[in-house]
């Protein structure tokens, strides 16, 4: 078993099914792309059922959702009610609040380090690629709860929640992570 946060594309070496994608469809099946050829009903459905299990997958292990909850945790214990302030506006110092993002951001890279090793446990085997995803993803959850890294903010509090939307579930269309023939 991999270890947690590893992501895998997945390839059916059996020569009875294939990824089936508009790019290597059969000539009659590019005429009527709904009925596929070869493949029985069910088999189709299982293809689109492995596709859609595939990118959920992908989905929740590039959300660091451990170190959210401790973030939003640890934050919560320093900031007794939403509109209390750490530190008044002439204060220019940073508290520890303004740095439990930067930890966390830490705390997620070296999670997800850990996490995307192979099952042989090789460190030269790490994603890293998922590692900077999910680091990204923190740091847009982050900004999208409100909140800032360092007294930096964003110019639209708006650019937050929609990065959610088009990171989120737009990233695991594109990153497949390694592959892995079955």
């Amino acid at each position: 078993m991999p270890y947690p946060f590893r992501i895998e594309h997945r390839i059916n070496n059996n020569n009875k099914s294939r990824r089936v994608s508009p790019d290597n469809l059969l000539p009659s099946e590019a005429d009527n792309p709904i009925q596929l050829t070869g493949i029985e009903p069910s088999e189709a459905d299982n293809l689109i059922d492995a596709n859609f299990a595939n990118y959920m997958e992908r989905l929740v292990k590039l959300v660091p959702t451990e170190v959210l909850s401790v973030y939003v945790t640890v934050r919560s214990f320093w900031i007794a009610e939403p509109t209390d302030k750490l530190l008044t506006e002439n204060n220019t110092s940073l508290s520890f609040i303004d740095w439990w993002p930067v930890i966390c951001i830490g705390l997620v890279i070296l999670s997800r380090l850990w996490g995307t090793r192979d099952t042989e446990k090789k460190w030269s085997s790490i994603q890293l690629i998922g590692t900077g995803i999910a680091a990204v993803s923190f740091v847009i959850w982050v900004y999208a709860m409100g909140h800032n890294i360092l007294k930096w903010n964003l110019p639209d509090p708006r650019y937050a929640p929609t990065a959610v939307i088009l990171w989120i579930f737009i990233v695991p269309f594109f990153y497949k992570g390694d592959y892995k023939v079955e």
